[in-house]
């Protein structure tokens, strides 16, 4: 099922546009078209493959809108702590730790009450 909604989300993904080069050095092979859009996009990649439910949907939103919106999904400088992404990746702890304390007091409740039982 993930496997499906990544291959579609992927699929509608807007293809990069180039950017204008960047030419420090005349004389260089590298190609520098499109360096920024390619770098965001794979921020953005990875940011899908790894995330849980928050970062990868703010993921998703970048990758399927304009440059500018993936832009502003990443945050100022590519990416950063204090963007929407970064909001999204405390977002996914804090709920992971949610999950966490809510699993340990289930256990501790289901030990408490099964005490007696375990005592005869």
């Amino acid at each position: 099922m993930t496997a499906v909604a990544v291959c579609t989300t992927l699929i509608q993904a807007v293809p990069a546009a180039a950017d204008i080069p960047i030419e420090d050095d005349p004389w260089s092979d590298r190609n520098w078209t499109g360096q920024n859009l390619r770098l965001n996009r794979c921020v953005a990649g990875v940011a899908l493959h790894i995330g849980a439910t928050n970062l990868k949907t703010k993921a998703v939103e970048g990758l399927t809108g304009t440059d500018e919106e993936l832009e502003a999904v990443l945050g100022p400088g590519g990416y950063s702590y204090w963007g929407p992404l970064g909001d999204a990746l405390r977002a996914d702890k804090e709920a992971a730790l949610d999950y966490r304390d809510a699993s340990y007091a289930r256990t501790e409740k289901l030990a408490e009450l099964q005490g007696p039982y375990q005592k005869t």
